[in-house]
């Protein structure tokens, strides 16, 4: 049996789907399949009813809470930082964009300590980190910091460092 799709005209079979809600705010998802015969003829029906109720509210909550996330970084006066188990930038505000030089755009992905820590102090500042995420997050919580940042033009600014563990999806980023 094969796994690939199919168009309706090779299968005979089309699919309608529709979400609506109800007045007490459930929410449902309902699908149709029609099969044909070789001439286009009805055959049968399938329909599919589904209670999608809790999954939107749980995207309605991921919606809220990530706007929150936004405004509030959007609007700090900090350098904020997402860094994940590779040392991936994941995420920055703007506050970070104006003190380093560069735009979001340009940095998610990028390798973190390679592009903003002093090839001096990379070493040490990796293992730091490592072990903060070993620990999953309990070392150096709360304490700051003194380090050095590489700006985007080359030149070396002071910086107060914080840390503090954050879980996504069971690890610590």
């Amino acid at each position: 049996v094969s796994a690939e799709k199919r168009s309706a005209a090779e299968t005979g079979c089309s699919e309608i789907a529709e979400e609506f809600s109800v007045p007490d705010g459930r929410s449902f998802l309902s699908r149709s399949y029609v099969a044909s015969d070789g001439q286009g003829a009805y055959r049968y029906s399938v329909h599919i009813l589904e209670d999608i109720t809790d999954r939107r509210h749980l995207e309605q909550a991921h919606q809220a809470a990530e706007a929150k996330f936004q405004a509030i970084t959007t609007a700090a006066r900090d350098a904020i930082v997402l860094i994940d188990a590779e040392d991936r930038l994941v995420y920055c505000n703007p506050a970070f964009e104006k003190l380093l030089g560069y735009r979001a755009e340009e940095l998610e992905g990028a390798p973190f300590h390679d592009r903003f820590v002093p090839e001096r102090h990379r070493a040490a500042m990796q293992a730091g980190m490592r072990y903060f995420r070993e620990s999953g997050g309990k070392t150096r919580v709360g304490e700051h910091t003194e380090v050095e940042a590489v700006h985007r033009d080359g030149h070396e600014i002071p910086l107060e460092l914080a840390l503090a563990p954050v879980q996504i999806a069971g690890c610590w980023v």
